[in-house]
């Protein structure tokens, strides 16, 4: 449970519906425990500005959703994301 992680959207209570969605937690979410699947941690940018806009990203307050579609435009991929 932290800030930054990665993991699989999945539909709850189906198992096996993790999809081509994901999402990024802002804070720790105990209630993700066991119900979904980690593959990354965002690095660089945890404690900057960059995971901050995006989580104060005025929100459409019927489904949560930004207002403005939040667009990655790189990544870098290390061999252990997990590794301290």
């Amino acid at each position: 449970d932290a800030r930054g992680l990665v993991a699989c959207a999945n539909i709850a209570g189906k198992p096996d519906s993790n999809g081509s969605q994901f999402f990024i937690t802002y804070s720790a979410a105990p209630t993700l425990d066991l119900t979904a699947t980690i593959f990354g941690r965002v690095i660089a940018g945890a404690h900057n500005s960059t995971l901050d806009k995006m989580e104060h990203a005025p929100v459409n307050p019927q489904d949560d959703r930004p207002l403005t579609p939040l667009v990655l435009t790189s990544v870098t991929i290390h061999a252990n994301p997990f590794a301290t």
